[in-house]
């Protein structure tokens, strides 16, 4: 059991460390950051009033939410209740989605070279293991 997971480990470390598929990874990543950058929202709006009825986790929750950045800015306003469980709020965001764009970008991924390599070798792999 231990040499056929050894191989199957193996096997994986080399599909990641193929020139191919190093390639079409960058290509996939570089086209989600481009999906990203095009479906963000222009305008977002938020009033949120959470809490857990425990002091302490709601603590920990605004704690995180404040580490993130998230409500430093003047339309996102989050409001811990410390002493009853609650989480309302009203909400507006807006944006854009062009199907056409997205369609560019897809068929840019699906006629890849390396893409298509590395599919090939994706599912070679699967059979493998």
């Amino acid at each position: 059991k231990f040499i056929s997971l050894y191989n199957k480990l193996n096997m994986i470390k080399d599909f990641i460390d193929d020139v191919n598929n190093k390639k079409a990874i960058k290509q996939i990543i570089k086209n989600l950051k481009k999906v990203l950058k095009h479906i963000k929202p222009k305008k977002i709006k938020s009033f949120t009033t959470f809490g857990t009825e425990d002091p302490s986790t709601t603590g920990q929750i605004l704690g995180v939410l404040s580490a993130l950045g998230i409500g430093l800015r003047k339309e996102i306003k989050i409001i811990p209740d410390f002493e009853n469980s609650i989480f309302e709020g009203n909400h507006y965001i807006s944006g854009r989605i062009r199907i056409s764009f997205l369609l560019i970008i897809i068929i840019r991924l699906i006629t890849n070279k390396e893409f298509k390599k590395m599919q090939t070798n994706f599912n070679n792999l699967k059979e493998a293991l």
